[in-house]
């Protein structure tokens, strides 16, 4: 089990697939937000066990658990 708090990172463009992985600890899924930004979560957190994430589960509308990245500006 991870006991370290996870981050939400926000980036104005989409970095390297690379970077996304490592900022989210392995394999991503894209979620599209509300605000049409998009945010990446580790695919694999709940199986391994990360702890939730507040920040990222109040923007996503549901639970996310680990590192979040969340990229674009939000539309208006």
């Amino acid at each position: 089990m991870n006991y370290s708090r996870p981050i939400t990172k926000y980036l104005k463009q989409e970095p390297e697939w690379d970077r996304i992985r490592k900022i989210c600890g392995g394999w991503v899924r894209p979620i599209t937000l509300a605000d049409g930004r998009q945010m990446f979560v580790n695919e694999d957190g709940l199986l391994k066990g990360l702890r939730v994430n507040e920040e990222a589960s109040r923007l996503a509308g549901t639970v996310i658990v680990g590192n979040a990245v969340v990229v674009g500006e939000v539309e208006r």
